[in-house]
């Protein structure tokens, strides 16, 4: 048994195991090339077929990079709130906590 990555994952290990890990490595290179497929292969020629059709190159490739800056800030933004009501949900739960400990002193 190979004490860096053990069979089993007790409470107590700190490292991954093997099988863990080849999961990980594999689901990632999956993902990878997936989304490098999608994002620079697939999309733009359906971009330019579909929502851009019979605009010169300059137009459909400012209407793509307009498009793609308005979905990152949509996300960004989403993201920030999601974040700040999770903080204010886990400070909420913690306050919470601290005065039922008080209550039973």
């Amino acid at each position: 048994m190979n004490r860096r990555y053990p069979e089993k994952r007790s409470s107590t290990t700190r490292f991954p195991t093997k099988k863990g890990v080849w999961g990980w490595v594999l689901y990632d290179c999956g993902n990878s090339a997936f989304a490098t497929t999608i994002m620079a292969g697939f999309f733009p020629v359906f971009f330019k077929h579909y929502w851009s059709y019979q605009s010169d190159i300059n137009t459909s490739t400012a209407m793509l990079g307009f498009g793609n800056s308005l979905a990152s800030l949509l996300v960004a933004f989403i993201a920030s709130i999601l974040v700040l009501f999770l903080l204010g949900l886990l400070l909420f739960y913690l306050a919470g906590k601290e005065e039922a400990r008080s209550l039973t002193k």
